[in-house]
């Protein structure tokens, strides 16, 4: 065989510079280590962003559909609010008309009574315009009872000057 080479690592000059290859190859292999472990976690971080965008995205739509539906529910609400006021005014109309009917009923009708009885049925003319619940006689209400004419009893006639004496029977 020939004449032997010498191997690089023989020498200590080059012992020294396979030791400085090998450094630089496994700084090299850290580094490279190291971008790919950058680059996975950029990769995770990126993955995270969009699982969260995702799933705020879910939470936005989920809340734009609950306003939604309370937006609907509101509005079903006044429209039922407005069709019950229409109903309820409606019915008070018609409570008023009623209590109108009554009270003029009420009002003309002793008069008219008064005018049938006469003169000289004057019993019933004592009941239609009350005169025993304007009396005296029993005693637990003497002297406590505002005195009230005849021709002022309905309750239509005005009388600016009546002040009744407060009093409650006990």
């Amino acid at each position: 065989a020939g004449p032997r080479r010498n191997s690089i690592g023989d020498s200590a000059a080059g012992r020294a510079h396979l030791a400085e290859a090998r450094a630089l190859a496994l700084a090299r292999l850290a580094d490279v280590e190291h971008q790919d472990e950058t680059r996975a976690f950029h990769a995770f971080v990126r993955v995270r962003e969009e699982e969260a965008r995702a799933d705020l995205g879910a939470r936005v739509d989920t809340a734009n559909g609950a306003i939604k539906a309370l937006e609907t529910k509101q509005m079903e609400d006044r429209e039922n609010f407005d069709d019950r006021s229409a109903k309820l005014e409606k019915a008070l109309g018609e409570i008023a008309e009623a209590v109108h009917l009554l009270r003029e009923h009420l009002v003309t009708a002793p008069r008219s009574r008064l005018r049938e009885l006469g003169a000289d049925d004057a019993r019933k003319r004592d009941w239609l315009v009350h005169t025993k619940a304007r009396s005296e006689e029993n005693a637990a209400y003497a002297g406590k009872r505002a005195q009230v004419p005849d021709h002022l009893v309905p309750w239509e006639v005005p009388w600016p000057d009546y002040r009744p004496k407060e009093w409650t029977s006990l």
